[in-house]
């Protein structure tokens, strides 16, 4: 089982502990364990000190892949975290799925003999991700609704804890859980008003 990332490094990369998958924070993609201390320097220059703190930890990473054998999510699982979700199409006649228009068409042309038909007839709009960028992605779709009801249900899950945290505090009186429930599930929709990191684009 891989390590967690150390305090020192959260800043560059992170680690999907249910797909072995490392990711660079900056690209927002996976990277191979034996290729990040590379990427790192060559694309975002970092600073060789750090860089070797990079390999020395995924030295001891006890997985190795690359693009063509990650290890993918089901198709209309939720959302994995860090990695952008993409607008995509999925062919209605079989599994392919990509992120560009034109691809799906040239799909449907060649292999399905759909050189006339409409858009609609030839494939659907998904959502997708992929690992390691849509250049070279192996795509699944996502369902974004699933991971927000995980979301709320993790919310919930809070808001009992804290409920709970009351009624020991109020001598048994639970009076206002619901309300409290709602403050939160409200506060929790409100937009931050700092300043958002800009979107990175995507890097292979």
């Amino acid at each position: 089982m891989a390590q967690p990332i150390p305090q020192g490094l959260a800043h560059l990369i992170g680690l999907n502990v249910e797909f072995c998958a490392l990711i660079c924070l900056q690209c927002q993609y996976a990277q191979r364990p034996t290729y990040i201390y590379r990427h790192l320097g060559d694309r975002h220059k970092v600073p060789i000190e750090l860089r070797k703190q990079v390999e020395e930890y995924t030295k001891g990473c006890p997985f190795q892949y690359d693009y063509t054998n990650v290890q993918l999510p089901s198709d209309g699982s939720a959302p994995q975290p860090i990695i952008p979700v993409l607008d995509g199409y999925k062919c209605k006649g079989c599994q392919f799925k990509t992120h560009g228009r034109d691809t799906a068409r040239q799909h449907c042309n060649k292999d399905h003999n759909q050189k006339r038909a409409a858009d609609e007839d030839m494939f659907e709009l998904v959502k997708l991700q992929c690992w390691f960028g849509a250049k070279r992605g192996r795509f699944w779709i996502v369902d974004e609704a699933n991971g927000q009801e995980q979301e709320r249900q993790a919310r919930r899950a809070r808001t009992r804890d804290v409920g709970e945290e009351t009624v020991h505090s109020d001598d048994g009186n639970d009076d206002g859980g619901d309300e409290k429930m709602s403050q939160l599930e409200s506060r929790d929709t409100v937009p931050s008003s700092g300043t958002n990191k800009a979107d990175s684009q995507p890097k292979d």
